[in-house]
């Protein structure tokens, strides 16, 4: 097989795959992985994203320009993909033009460390991982006429849990979404899927699953033609909340507006996603609140399909309200127009001045990036649009290339990462081992140093987040880290143990905190039960318990205000799988 970092040219004529109807990157990509029949997920992350675990984010993806560059624009520019093909075309139908080519470009670069932050998500208690899902009988229908099982772009939306096309209720995948397997690529398959719960759902819970989804839906595709502004919801809710009656002057009647509202998410609550809803009149009267005044602060979107469904069964009467609302639309619409041609001729006499200089002063593209302060690899993909070649690495091993190898080796960078980096290959990297004057013994003692520092920090972090749970726990969350501390570093790892003896904060609301431990550890019980009748020779990890109970992940850190949950955890984890059963039920 030709080595992966000797670039073939996959992609002369056609991409070696092409887009199936509302597919997203992460499904077309994992389709690439599997027709390569590479191994390793990082191999098919090195070549199509220049890094061994780029790109690898199901939901808002980095180094897309290293796609667009190695795909030659065949499946689209960067900035297409972010907003076509993952969940950016979400939520870009909820935040300003300005903000989505923001996010678009981070998406483009090598980090996407704080977009979640940034798009209110993880404040917002709906889960900010965004489990995977997919219907069973699309997997089976895309089988059949299409030759793969894939991932729909629109299932994946927030709120969004039915199919349409089979009126049927999704099913989550336990891969990707808690943290277990986050680099790999995955299709689904039904042996990946989470067991359905054991609950009958009613008529009502139904229709209310399907109107969300198909509210979420339509929103989406109006906004991402012109983006809503959430702010200016509120006075569409008045107008309506005024109609019924819940609207005296300007204070909110909450007794029947919250009873309303408390029966409407008592059946979403029966989704995983949603069990942020309220569950009493007290929860119900503040979440309306914070959404019905005037808003300060922006909110996850999630929150304002929700109320929409909610008030208005629907998008059309909502648009109705709207139009009759606003008369003014269509001046800030025409506003806004004037503001994106400014910008788009401002990029194209950018673009313009880059390819004059590319042209007449034959710059290299590098001076260009550094003379305008445009990123690179937005000057490579104008070249390209241009019709100017660009220059490969060569495929030899030249002076100053291995040069800058054997600095990179004394420094103890992984030899996978230089590959991927420099653009050769693993064996080029060992010969040169092997025939430089102790090279390999300064490589293998500042590659040492250098994971003795990754995992002392990996290490620490834990504590610092979770230093209340105690040493067993924070093991098995990170058992290879913990494994390679205790063969080559045992001193330091004990004196860097969780002291669990500090005192702790009494909480106001005690009576909430029981009800929630009682909950998460009957669930985790039942997980457990269900991970001993699948396996019953194989003992039970962390990472297992909170892949079949999502909100555990969350809970690590406040494990000692749950002390059910902690011992039911504990028990668990400490005993073979044969004597769960007697131990915890």
């Amino acid at each position: 097989m030709t080595d992966t970092n000797d670039q073939p040219q996959l992609f002369e004529t056609s991409p070696i795959l092409e887009w199936l109807p509302d597919e997203s990157l992460f499904s077309l990509v994992s389709r690439i992985h599997f027709l390569s029949g590479r191994q390793l997920a990082g191999l098919t992350s090195c070549y199509l994203f220049k890094g061994q675990q780029s790109g690898t984010h199901h939901d808002l993806p980095n180094c897309l320009s290293e796609f667009e560059h190695v795909t030659q624009g065949h499946l689209g520019t960067a900035q297409e993909t972010a907003f076509n093909r993952t969940l950016l075309k979400y939520y870009r139908s909820f935040i300003p033009a300005s903000q989505s080519e923001s996010i678009a470009e981070s998406m483009q670069g090598s980090s996407v460390a704080h977009l979640k932050f940034q798009l209110g998500l993880i404040t917002s208690r709906f889960r900010a991982n965004h489990p995977l899902k997919v219907c069973p009988s699309c997997m089976v229908d895309d089988h059949l006429q299409l030759g793969w099982a894939y991932w729909h772009l629109e299932h994946q939306y927030p709120g969004v849990w039915w199919c349409d096309t089979h009126h049927q209720i999704l099913r989550e995948s336990l891969i990707k979404s808690t943290g277990v397997g986050r680099f790999l690529w995955h299709l689904p398959s039904h042996k990946s899927l989470r067991d359905s719960p054991n609950i009958e759902f009613s008529k009502e819970t139904i229709n209310s699953i399907r109107s969300l989804s198909q509210t979420a839906k339509s929103l989406v595709k109006i906004g991402n033609k012109t983006p809503w502004d959430p702010k200016s919801f509120w006075l569409i809710y008045r107008k309506e909340l005024a109609n019924r009656g819940w609207l005296a002057g300007q204070r909110l009647r909450y007794p029947e507006m919250t009873s309303d509202f408390l029966i409407y998410s008592s059946r979403l609550r029966l989704l995983p996603e949603l069990r942020a809803l309220p569950t009493t009149i007290d929860e119900a009267k503040s979440q309306l609140g914070r959404l019905l005044r005037r808003p300060r602060t922006g909110t996850h979107p999630l929150r304002h399909i929700i109320l929409i469904d909610w008030l208005f069964d629907g998008v059309d009467c909502f648009l109705n309200i709207q139009n009759k609302t606003y008369t003014h639309d269509e001046e800030k619409i025409s506003q806004h127009s004037d503001t994106q041609n400014s910008r788009d001729t401002h990029k194209f006499q950018e673009k313009a001045e880059a390819i004059k200089l590319l042209q007449n002063q034959n710059m290299s593209m590098r001076s260009i990036a550094k003379k305008t302060g445009i990123d690179i690899n937005t000057i490579m993909s104008w070249a390209i649009d241009a019709g100017r070649s660009i220059n490969r690495r060569p495929k030899i091993l030249k002076e100053n290339k291995r040069k800058t190898l054997i600095k990179k080796l004394r420094q103890g960078m992984d030899k996978t990462t230089l590959t991927s980096q420099m653009g050769i290959s693993i064996v080029t990297i060992n010969r040169l081992l092997r025939t430089e004057p102790e090279l390999h013994s300064q490589w293998k003692l500042a590659h040492f140093n250098k994971t003795l520092n990754n995992a002392r920090n990996t290490w620490k972090s834990l504590i610092d987040k979770y230093s209340q749970i105690g040493t067993k726990l924070l093991r098995n969350m990170e058992p290879a880290v913990y494994a390679w501390l205790y063969r080559n570093d045992r001193d330091w790892l004990r004196k860097h143990s969780p002291h669990t003896n500090k005192t702790r904060e009494t909480t106001e609301n005690k009576t909430l905190w029981d009800k929630r431990d009682l909950t998460i550890s009957t669930e985790v019980k039942r997980a457990a039960l269900h991970l001993t009748q699948t396996n019953s020779h194989t003992k039970i990890r962390l990472w297992q318990l909170y892949q079949q109970v999502p909100e555990l992940k969350a809970k690590l850190e406040v494990l000692h205000r749950l002390p059910l949950t902690k011992r039911a955890i504990e028990e668990i984890l400490s005993y073979p799988t044969p004597d769960l059963t007697r131990r915890l039920f």
